[in-house]
């Protein structure tokens, strides 16, 4: 009220100050509403808490809520102390101003619908039960929300500090690769453009948070495949040696694309695990051995040392995260390193192949498989054989509860207990609080997620010739998997782009194999057919009026920040030779020095090769080129296979589950995944412990180094990993 009191007697001497009147008005009647209405939700919160945990989707819409509040009264503060100022800068608080409104404004519409789910959950279950709400009416009802808000200036503000600033560096860089991702060109063009369009980005917050809501909602699985692979440059694998630990083993382990035999639990048969063939020809899966300090018997090329350590009693049996389309085991190596060393075990991480050309049930054959020959050749890990603990992050630990549930259904020997963090247990898009942060989440929008979802059902199949690679890596088996460096990875998307201009998923018929292994639920299916022609009426009307909302709205970003832009009614002609003559002048410089043997040796390993592009330019994205409703119509394979789903388990199976950790968060679209097995864990008299972190996002293990917060989340993970180890 002081500001709007302050800025209303201004209203004639100053331009700016009608719209500070006019915003924070706005501002106010919105805060207003919240504080009317809000307080049924923190009644209603703690009703679905795991036990004393403090924690579920309900819970974090709350502390969104505070911390909304919190920086809206920040500012307001910041205002005051500003405004009498002569470097009072009126362009920027209003730019703040309209983003706090547009934030406060957008979660209105997720207000409603929590109270929705509140409605329709009178067992106080966090997943709605039997569909009373579908995943379309989701996203109808919250279609309103304005995502670009969440996404500018304000952007992750319900998270802690040093990760506010990560996330916006990150949101800088996807951003500017996007724009690098359809540029053609030499590396210094690209460089150049790399910088310029960092620049612009990193001085442009709302130019940043339309580009990213684009980005999010109309990126193809390549896309995502090629972004999340830029940990996997020279520069990032060459980081953790750098700033982790130092390890005496970091060792290359091939597992033979074999069968391999076990002995059943109870009885004295043999269980015969089989080599992986779904999706692409059989082929040796790839490890990495990770240990702190040479043990005995373990495989070594080369450094072996006479005065050995004796085998250790445990072992930690890891899979990676990546949305099961990218990443691999020395892109986690950034906190692996760190677990290596505060545990003093060995640690095992699976290399599986990846989705959509290896999908479901592909890496799950391969982690059993691993896992048996584990079980089979302990001594070769500097491993005694007693006690084996499975721990993966995100799609990771989808993977191991996935193979759990495999050794209980063969009746082999399970794990002494398995650690999930942050890890989607159902892979469909269920209507819960807490996966209704995915249309705000930085890391995980719900655009991605559906993209990997999809991609990991079998439902994205690409033609043969669109992954072509070398012979070598078609002869392993693996294809996407076996690729020497990250610009193969580029190339294939590029190539494939330049072919078909713009990426259009469809989802189209599982193979025979995944239809074997999924178990659909024919009644289910059977209403979501027949009420196929309600949703494309409900598309239409949506995207209709998107589409006009769009074209309706004023954007002055790109004009403002076009680089060298000259006026196109006048000296359109002279524009376009300038440009012509610039970009083949830097195309002739960048082949001249592609050649020097100077960057062919020093910068070339550091740089990730974006390949080769035709001139024709690819056509640009816009925001009604693909909703979300669009991608969710096109998800036609939602499988209730538990070994995919692991929620989705019988009571039997979960009755002989081993001790289950998980790790979550506030703020992540899983956590109600993780509580809700938590649960029925509990009720079957299974031992769980849950732990949920504060602060953090999504995959925040990644980001150990350079946060204080996430280096805390990772040491209690090593502290529970030391309670199932019995580590002092």
């Amino acid at each position: 009220m002081n500001n709007i009191d302050y800025f209303f007697y201004l209203r004639d001497k100053y331009w700016y100050a009608e719209k500070f009147v006019s915003l924070l008005r706005d501002l106010l009647s919105l805060l207003e509403w919240y504080e009317e209405h809000i307080k049924e939700l923190y009644d209603n919160a703690p009703r679905f808490d795991f036990n004393n945990v403090q924690g579920n989707g309900f819970r974090s819409f709350c502390l969104i809520f505070e911390r909304c509040f919190t920086d809206c009264y920040k500012f307001c503060k910041k205002l005051i102390n500003a405004r009498n100022s002569i470097f009072f800068r009126p362009e920027t608080y209003l730019r703040e101003t309209e983003n706090l409104v547009s934030i406060v404004s957008a979660l209105k519409p997720g207000l409603k619908f929590v109270f929705k789910l509140l409605a329709e959950n009178p067992d106080y279950q966090l997943l709605t039960p039997n569909k009373a709400i579908t995943a379309e009416e989701v996203v109808i009802e919250c279609g309103s929300i304005n995502q670009f808000g969440f996404y500018g200036r304000h952007q992750g503000f319900y998270y802690c500090n040093s990760m506010k600033r990560i996330l916006q560096g990150v949101s800088v860089i996807m951003a500017t690769f996007s724009d690098l991702y359809r540029t053609s060109g030499g590396p210094i063009c690209k460089a150049a453009l790399t910088i310029l369009n960092g620049l612009k980005y990193i001085m442009n917050p709302e130019l940043r948070a339309y580009h990213i809501v684009d980005v999010a909602q109309n990126s193809s699985v390549e896309f995502l495949k090629a972004f999340w692979s830029l940990s996997e440059t020279q520069f990032m694998k060459r980081l953790p040696s750098w700033v982790c630990p130092k390890l005496h083993v970091r060792e290359e382990i091939f597992i033979p694309d074999k069968s391999i035999t076990l002995n059943n639990m109870y009885s004295n048969e043999s269980v015969v695990i089989p080599a992986p063939t779904s999706h692409i020809p059989s082929a040796p899966v790839r490890c990495l051995l990770l240990s702190v300090i040479q043990r005995d018997g373990q495989i070594l090329k080369k450094n072996k040392k006479s005065n050995l350590a004796p085998k250790s009693k445990s072992l930690l049996f890891h899979c990676h995260g990546g949305g099961f389309v990218s990443q691999n085991p020395e892109s986690h190596e950034i906190y692996l390193r760190h677990w290596a060393h505060d545990l003093n075990v060995p640690i095992i991480s699976v290399d599986y192949s990846l989705s959509p050309e290896a999908p479901f049930p592909r890496a799950l054959e391969e982690v059993l498989l691993t896992y048996a020959w584990v079980l089979q050749n302990p001594d070769k890990l500097g491993w005694t054989g007693e006690t084996i603990c499975f721990v993966g992050d995100s799609a990771g630990g989808n993977v191991l509860m996935g193979v759990v549930l495999k050794t209980i259904a063969l009746q082999i020997r399970q794990p002494d207990a398995i650690m999930c963090c942050y890890t989607p247990l159902i892979l469909d898009i269920v209507p819960s609080p807490s996966r209704l942060l995915c249309w705000i989440d930085p890391l995980l929008p719900l655009g991605f997620m559906i993209s990997c979802i999809d991609a990991y059902a079998g439902a994205m199949t690409t033609e043969e010739d669109e992954y072509d690679v070398e012979s070598e890596h078609v002869l392993s088996g693996r294809r996407s998997r076996k690729i020497s460096s990250i610009s193969e990875i580029f190339d294939s998307s590029l190539n494939f782009l330049k072919q078909n201009e713009w990426m259009e998923v469809e989802a189209n018929e599982p193979s025979e194999k995944i239809v074997e292994n999924i178990c659909y639920d024919t009644d289910d299916y059977t209403d979501y057919v027949d009420s196929n022609n309600y949703m494309h009426g409900s598309i239409k009307e949506y995207d209709k009026k998107a589409c006009e909302i769009n074209k309706s709205k004023d954007f002055s970003y790109d004009e403002e920040y076009i680089i060298f832009n000259l006026p196109l009614d006048l000296f359109f002609d002279v524009k376009t030779k300038c440009q012509k003559v610039a970009d083949t002048g830097l195309n002739k410089i960048s082949d001249i020095f592609m050649s020097t043997s100077f960057y062919q040796k020093v910068i070339s390993p550091f740089l990730p090769d974006i390949g080769l592009r035709s001139q024709n330019k690819i056509q640009s994205s816009t925001y009604d080129k693909k909703s979300i409703l669009q991608k969710i119509r096109m998800l036609k394979i939602v499988s209730k296979n538990p070994f995919m789903s692991p929620l989705l388990a019988s009571d039997k199976e979960l009755k002989e589950m081993p001790p289950v950790y998980f790790v979550s968060l506030n703020f992540d679209p899983c956590l109600d995944d993780s509580i809700t097995f938590a649960k029925r864990l509990q009720s079957l008299n299974r031992q769980v412990v849950i732990d949920v972190l504060d602060g953090l996002p999504h995959g925040f293990l990644n980001f150990l180094p350079f946060s204080q917060e996430a280096h805390d989340g990772s040491n209690l993970c090593v502290r529970r990993l030391k309670e199932v180890l019995k580590l002092s």
